[in-house]
């Protein structure tokens, strides 16, 4: 922790001018995307929260302070001011603790990320003046998915839609361990889609109703997992080693029935597909930026994960 001097001058210019610098290189990248706190309201409806519980006072990393309760548009996310009226505020607290030692600010514990109900200008002023570590009297929210520190909108878009996956098609019941993720979130829904087919076509080879939970089982038993198999076994995720366990899946799966309308004939094996896709497409590997955004949706902790998940 950094330690304060009474004399040292007040952050506020310094702040402001760099605000006003991130907004402009934002504008500039057309990267305005993220650069806003996250709001809690948002986290909590997306990730389905269930249950907050009181932890105390901690010291909690002030860079995993990424969110909000209610003061969405007066901070970025690096806490920078986004306005001029915020200057008497800012400087009244400089003022009344000139030398550090703030009084614990109050958040919500979301994973590993925080957001702030009380003390938005102790976190601003503590992050110009270096502070690593403060004090907080953390809330905790349980949610059915882990949350990154650095997550932004676009994660919580991504997780949501794989939670309506798994809640939806019920996979989350009948295989809690299954893990199946994608580097597009509108990927879930065309697996969905896929899965909403393939129990119709169950129920009329079974000549009865089969419930949700029934068909998911079926489905990640006998068709997911035995694909996956395959498709690894041709050496396919070696060939596009950026793709997910479910791109590849999607994929395979998309191209043998587009094989299956073209030809008439019934949809070839996963295996051929597999094949026919290494000796046939040379895939661009994507730029650095592709691969860096590709690398931090792979890696998106979507559902809290036990010692013994098994699955892919």
């Amino acid at each position: 922790m950094v330690s304060f001097r009474p004399d040292r001058p007040s952050t506020w210019s310094q702040a402001r001018r760099r605000g006003l610098l991130a907004r402009l290189r934002r504008a500039v990248r057309g990267e305005d995307a993220g650069s806003e706190l996250l709001e809690l309201d948002e986290v909590q409806r997306r990730l389905a929260a269930y249950q907050e519980s009181y932890q105390g006072v901690q010291s909690i990393p002030v860079a995993q302070i990424v969110g909000t309760v209610d003061r969405s548009g007066v901070f970025d996310r690096d806490f920078l001011p986004s306005a001029e009226w915020i200057r008497p505020r800012w400087q009244q607290v400089e003022q009344a603790f000139p030398a550090g030692g703030f009084p614990a600010i109050s958040v919500y514990q979301v994973g590993d990320a925080y957001f702030v109900s009380d003390g938005h200008h102790r976190v601003a002023i503590a992050r110009q003046r270096g502070v690593e570590f403060i004090d907080a009297e953390i809330r905790e929210i349980q949610t059915p998915y882990d949350l990154p520190a650095d997550v932004d909108v676009a994660d919580l878009i991504h997780m949501e839609q794989a939670r309506i996956f798994m809640e939806y098609s019920q996979l989350a019941r009948a295989r809690p361990e299954a893990v199946i993720e994608f580097s597009r979130p509108e990927s879930y829904g065309a697996l969905l889609r896929h899965m909403m087919a393939f129990g119709f076509i169950r129920m009329q080879e079974e000549g009865r109703l089969m419930r949700p939970v029934e068909i998911s089982a079926d489905w990640y038993d006998n068709q997911y997992l035995p694909a996956l198999t395959d498709i690894h076994e041709e050496g396919v995720h070696e060939a596009f080693p950026w793709a997910t366990d479910g791109d590849l899946f999607l994929g395979n799966l998309e191209k043998r029935f587009s094989m299956f309308w073209s030809k008439g004939e019934g949809p070839p094996p996963v295996s051929q597909v597999a094949r026919e896709t290494i000796a046939t497409e040379h895939p661009k590997k994507p730029s650095h930026r592709q691969m860096r955004r590709i690398a931090r949706q792979r890696t998106l902790p979507f559902r809290k994960r036990r010692a013994d998940d098994g699955g892919r």
